[in-house]
């Protein structure tokens, strides 16, 4: 299973104890994927629509408990020999109620069921508002696997259901962002820790904890990445360094100025050219103490300095 999945099997398998809250996660949930039609003799029907069987046993669930309504439930395929599916859920009892209670119609008939701002009524509580995220994280919600990037996102139908959704946001302090794609609006966030904090939100703690173990193995990694990095970066430097004041010394002996050197430098070079891939304070260590790191240092500088002809 994907990350995505797991936390959407995470989030179905918890039903909200209060009935304002379950009613809030209905509402996300119904929101893109419901339907209400009347017929020519002013009766209702309700029919829920989605590909997936996660959404649709917890729209179910939800619609039963909360109007002990009788629902028909029917799986459609969408073409012959695929394994793509749709499940219907159906509603012809009890409908008026269910519009009532999920603010889908006005006092006048007139059903506004597109006009999502009525909806905060039903978002007053930072629980509802927490259900109401789990709910729309259910239908239109994704999180990249942590082990490749930190993305999550909701892709929601329009402008409305943005400002609905940043209005359940606002109790929880989330940064959240905005794109048009293929003409629906996404709403992303890619910071690790927001998006650790989001899954806590939503309830998904299993789900949070797997992303807090891959954000500490994958700090860990890279602390030991740039501690080799450096220590290459410093073997290099001292590998090259040994290189030229080889090179130096060898520059003195050619031209005969080797012997002209005083001892104490002379010593130094005997040193290096024994210990070509030695450190300055490994020389240092091998002069059994008589010249220190910074001693050693001043005289393959004063050799390097004589064959450069300073």
């Amino acid at each position: 299973m994907s990350f995505t999945s797991n936390i959407r099997s995470e989030i179905a398998g918890q039903i909200p104890k209060s009935r304002h809250c379950q009613t809030a996660e209905l509402l996300a949930l119904i929101a893109q994927n419901a339907r209400i039609f009347k017929s020519s003799d002013e009766k209702y029907f309700f029919i829920f629509q989605t590909e997936s069987l996660t959404v649709a046993k917890k729209s179910y669930i939800l619609l039963n408990r909360l109007f002990n309504v009788k629902s028909e439930v029917s799986v459609v395929s969408h073409m012959p020999h695929s394994t793509r599916r749709s499940y219907v859920i159906s509603i012809d009892n009890n409908v008026e109620r269910l519009i009532g209670a999920l603010k889908l119609e006005s006092t006048e008939g007139k059903l506004l069921y597109e006009e999502k701002h009525s909806w905060k009524k039903l978002l007053t509580s930072t629980c509802c508002k927490r259900a109401f995220l789990a709910g729309i994280f259910l239908t239109s919600g994704s999180v990249t696997n942590p082990e490749k990037s930190y993305h999550l996102e909701l892709n929601v139908p329009d402008e409305e259901m943005v400002s609905l959704i940043k209005y359940a946001f606002d109790a929880f302090s989330l940064d959240l962002r905005t794109v048009e794609r293929k003409g629906n609006k996404v709403i992303y966030i890619k910071d690790a820790e927001k998006i650790s904090e989001f899954l806590s939100i939503l309830g998904a703690g299993k789900s949070m904890m797997e992303l807090e173990n891959v954000r500490i193995m994958k700090g860990l990694r890279n602390n030991v990445n740039r501690q080799v990095n450096c220590e290459t970066a410093n073997i290099d430097k001292t590998v090259n360094a040994a290189r030229k004041q080889i090179e130096d010394i060898n520059t003195l002996i050619e031209r005969g100025e080797f012997g002209s050197l005083s001892p104490e430098i002379q010593e130094v070079a005997y040193l290096r050219l024994d210990n070509p891939d030695a450190s300055l304070t490994e020389l240092a260590a091998l002069s059994g103490g008589n010249i220190s790191r910074s001693g050693i240092n001043h005289r393959l500088r004063k050799i390097s300095k004589l064959a450069s002809g300073e």
